[in-house]
């Protein structure tokens, strides 16, 4: 190799035929409407930032109600409960 310009190409030449994995084929749908207006969005989380709020309530702000689904309860592992 005479220059550095002259390598790299040479690795991209070589990095170019290893194999590449197939992608996922993904389904696109078009966007929905979210549930709620969002401009509602600044009376469901309080100004005050150490009042609880309906973190659903607000997800609900900014997505579609139809997509929103509720993680699984901690039940089995007691360190994501709070305080722990």
């Amino acid at each position: 190799m005479d220059s550095e310009q002259e390598g790299l190409a040479l690795v991209r030449e070589i990095v170019g035929t290893f194999p590449r994995e197939t992608k996922v084929a993904v389904e696109r749908r078009e966007p929905e409407e979210p549930y709620y207006d969002p401009v509602e969005l600044h009376g469901i989380i309080p100004d005050d930032v150490k009042k609880q709020f309906d973190m659903r309530e607000a997800a609900a702000g900014f997505t579609s109600s139809s997509r929103i689904t509720a993680p699984p309860p901690c039940v089995v592992l007691p360190s994501c409960m709070a305080g722990r």
